[in-house]
């Protein structure tokens, strides 16, 4: 009778984290659509939503409420280059309108605006 009540234990354990692990990648992989959802919500008309969004974001790269600037390389290397390519695809025209934008928003206090240092690698 032990020997049995140890043998479905371990199965339970095993099939638990057999659940974890999906759970894991199946969120993993859903990761990005959920981090595009909140950029997205920054543009939205309601500045409540505008509002969450921001806050829930430098939460998540941990630059909220009181949060020191994190390291370079706490951000995914996937992140970065998807920040990267998205940067490189703007013209210069295009990328001062958007800093113009998020500086009128700051200014209305509505987003915090944190600007990476120029680095000359990337020109």
């Amino acid at each position: 009778m032990a020997a049995e009540l140890a043998r479905a234990r371990r199965e339970r354990e095993a099939a638990g984290a057999e659940a974890l692990d999906d759970a894991r990648r199946i969120l993993a992989e859903a990761a990005p659509r959920a981090a595009q959802a909140l950029v997205d919500a920054l543009e939205d008309a309601d500045p409540r939503v505008n509002l969450a969004a921001a806050v829930a974001l430098l939460d998540r790269v941990g630059l909220g409420k009181g949060a020191a600037a994190p390291a370079p390389a706490s951000l995914a290397p996937d992140a970065v280059a998807e920040l990267s390519a998205r940067f490189r695809r703007m013209t210069d025209a295009e990328l001062e309108q958007r800093i113009r934008e998020l500086e009128a928003e700051a200014q209305r206090g509505r987003v915090v605006v944190y600007l990476p240092a120029e680095d000359a690698a990337t020109g």
